[in-house]
């Protein structure tokens, strides 16, 4: 989910006319800072839709694929292969709540997530390793 940020132009395009005109010279930096304000306070919102970085790299023998889950324990995190050679990782990465603080900014994304990659060449489900360390699978 993502919000949508809105700024108002006809309040900007009145300050602009306020300031050509010369009419409010004195009050146009107070409006720019009102203005300014405004911004940052709809900067801080929350984003929740999580996407991990995923790199695919081959040889002639095998595909080695690394992605990135930051802050994840193995446990959170699922592997399946199709038999349309569809390897899709999937889990939920979780917001670490703490008691007695609020959030005045949060970057670090969280919510569930599921990746879907597909090989053209047939996977030998049975030679399949995976690695979790250092929060990258």
């Amino acid at each position: 989910m993502h919000k949508q940020f809105v700024i108002d132009t006809n309040g900007i395009m009145k300050l602009v006319n306020q300031f050509a005109n010369n009419t409010q010279w004195d009050k146009f930096g107070e409006h720019m800072n009102d203005f300014v304000r405004e911004v940052a306070k709809e900067a801080k919102t929350e984003t929740t839709s999580f996407v991990p970085s995923t790199d695919v790299a081959e040889n002639t023998e095998a595909y080695f694929v690394h992605i990135e889950l930051p802050g994840m324990a193995k446990s959170d995190v699922s592997l399946t292969l199709s038999e349309e050679n569809v390897l899709t990782v999937s889990g939920t990465k979780t917001r670490v709540e703490q008691e007695g603080l609020t959030f005045s900014r949060s970057e670090r994304t969280h919510g569930e997530f599921k990746r879907s990659l597909r090989f053209d060449e047939i996977i030998n489900d049975s030679a399949i390793t995976a690695e979790f360390r250092d929060g990258v699978l």
